[in-house]
């Protein structure tokens, strides 16, 4: 259905401006005429209370001239079209208004080849605005529905020691609104919920009840330190502690230690659940913390699930080769960190390849392509060939990210059986980059499998909601982007679903949906057909005119005539 743009004209010629509103087919070139007046304060008096798309204004009237109406929408930072009508060739008038960003200057009489020229240019200009204004929108909606799962990442991230430098950590930090800093103390819980006891509530039973327990009893802040819960495993949950104040080391870990008593006591006092959360390890800053755990996983051990008391030792004390302590660095550590890493395909700070893997697995999904995945898979890690494990595996789970974030917005129960197959520990614990591959497809099979065992259902629920939609919303202006917006689905996907569960389109439907409507207002004679027009979500009157004939074979007016004879 094509898209209609308010249009205003003012003219102090009555007979020119009752020929521009009601003799040009504004309908045919996406326009329909708002208001007309017959000088510019009243069109500024209009553009006060409502938005208006393009203005068509006659340069000298009465009180207000044209170049008062494109000096106020101008002034006003309106995102308004102005388009100068006049009879005079004055080069004055033409370097005024292109001082006001007037689109452009048409002299009388009207050209209407001119004129369309002109309209066609505007409308092409305003599509391509609200598509690129759409899409911030919608990239901004999607990046805030997937920011805990992001906030999750970057957390998941620094225990398995992938976060990258402390410039990296802080460009992630203010990208993700997180509110720490790099150079105080912080510290790693392990955190353990006992099932077993006099609690024995079914509802902890399930992981994301228990994560969204513990994110509650938490969240906030407390004193100035903050906790972050990550889900390392299956069953595996740690809390990153960190503060944006400064504070000694041993006071940080008393105050930790003294706010996870008072926490353990609101929960058992307020609903009679026991957990524990032992002091896995405290460190002076975050760059300490990060290079712990890049050398944990070096070294083989657990990284992110634990590391053992010797190894604990060994880093709190970093050495050279001959036994000194060096600027603070582990020897490991420093081994990759002094690597020249060139940059790679995806980065952390640009994230359009990631993007472009992520919809094209979403694409695979879609149109149940399983068969593509590997190759895409495949292809991913070819290109990642020559960049460091860490980069690599950091990659990956950002990309796991996305799609829990994605199946999150589908399903809850999606979403919760999709992460139940995901394993960051396992990804941590790929030796190399072939290993990290065979993982990586093994846990991105078995969540498709979800994804595919769970989409008809899904796929039958979203036509209904569409459907319901479309009937309760008819008078809105819906479009097949607006939709796929809405429900979180790519919008070819979203067309072709609809027309197999109901044998029709998606416009061919509300079309239907707004003609029945029409056809109700019409025979209850309180309404005049314009009103009824806008009633069924048609802006212009004389499409609607058109709409209905061709749907009907008469005009609304023919259509009530015979039905009162």
């Amino acid at each position: 259905m094509k898209e209609n743009y308010s249009l205003l004209i003012a003219d102090d010629d009555d007979a020119i401006r009752n020929g521009m509103s009601n003799y040009i087919d504004w309908d045919s070139m996406g326009f329909y005429v708002a208001a007309s007046f017959e000088d510019g304060k009243e069109m500024i008096e209009y553009l006060e209370k409502n938005h208006v798309d393009v203005v068509l204004t006659d340069i000298q009237m009465s009180e207000n001239s044209g170049l008062d109406v494109a000096r106020y929408i101008f002034e006003h930072h309106l995102n308004t079209k102005v388009i100068i009508l006049s009879g005079y060739k004055e080069f004055e008038y033409a370097r005024q208004a292109i001082a006001y960003n007037v689109e452009d200057y048409v002299l009388k009489p009207v050209n209407l080849d001119e004129l369309y020229s002109i309209f066609s240019k505007i409308y092409q200009k305003l599509g391509e605005e609200r598509r690129e204004k759409e899409e911030r929108i919608s990239q901004k909606q999607d990046f805030d529905e997937m920011l805990p799962e992001l906030q999750e990442q970057f957390w998941m991230s620094i225990l398995l020691g992938v976060s990258g430098n402390r410039e990296k950590i802080i460009e992630r930090r203010e990208t993700l609104g997180l509110h720490f800093s790099t150079r105080m103390p912080c510290a790693v819980l392990d955190v353990k919920i006992d099932l077993n006891g006099d609690s024995g509530q079914y509802y902890f039973l399930e992981k994301n009840n228990r994560y969204n327990l513990l994110n509650n009893l938490f969240s906030g802040e407390t004193e100035g330190i903050s906790f972050n819960p990550v889900y390392v495993g299956p069953d595996k949950l740690k809390m990153v502690a960190v503060t944006e104040n400064a504070a000694d080391i041993s006071e940080f870990e008393n105050k930790i230690i003294d706010l996870v008593k008072v926490k353990k006591k609101e929960a058992y006092v307020f609903i009679g659940l026991h957990f524990d959360a032992e002091l896995e390890g405290v460190y002076p800053n975050m760059k300490d913390l990060t290079d712990h755990y890049a050398l944990s996983n070096k070294a083989g051990l657990t990284g992110a699930a634990g590391y053992s008391s010797e190894l604990s030792s060994a880093c709190c004390k970093p050495e050279n080769s001959h036994g000194e302590v060096r600027d603070g660095i582990y020897p490991a550590v420093a081994e990759l960190s002094s690597k020249s890493v060139k940059p790679g395909l995806i980065t952390h700070a640009s994230s359009q390849k990631l993007g472009e893997v992520y919809n094209l697995i979403m694409n695979i999904i879609d149109s149940d392509n399983l068969k593509e995945l590997d190759y895409l898979i495949s292809t991913v890690f070819f290109e990642l060939r020559e960049e460091p494990l860490n980069y690599v595996r950091g990659v990956i789970m950002d990309l796991f990210s996305l799609l829990q974030a994605r199946f999150m917005k589908m399903s809850q129960e999606m979403w919760v059986e999709a992460r139940s197959h995901i394993s960051y520990e396992k990804l941590s614990a790929a030796g190399s980059i072939e290993e990290l591959r065979e993982t990586c497809l093994i846990q991105i099979h078995q969540v498709l499998d979800v994804a595919d065992r769970r989409k008809k259902d899904v796929s039958r629920s979203l036509t209904q909601k569409v459907k319901k939609y479309l009937d309760e919303h008819y008078e809105e202006d819906i479009s097949l982007d607006v939709l796929s917006e809405r429900y979180y689905v790519n919008s070819s996907y979203l067309s072709r679903l609809f027309r197999q569960e109901m044998g029709t389109t998606i416009t061919d439907y509300l079309t239907n949906v707004r003609i029945e409507k029409a056809k109700e207002l019409l025979l209850t004679g309180k309404y005049k057909i314009y009103e009824i027009s806008e009633m069924t979500g048609y802006r212009s009157d004389k499409y609607f005119f058109r709409v209905f004939k061709q749907r009907t074979g008469m005009s609304p007016s023919e259509f009530l005539r015979s039905h009162i004879s």
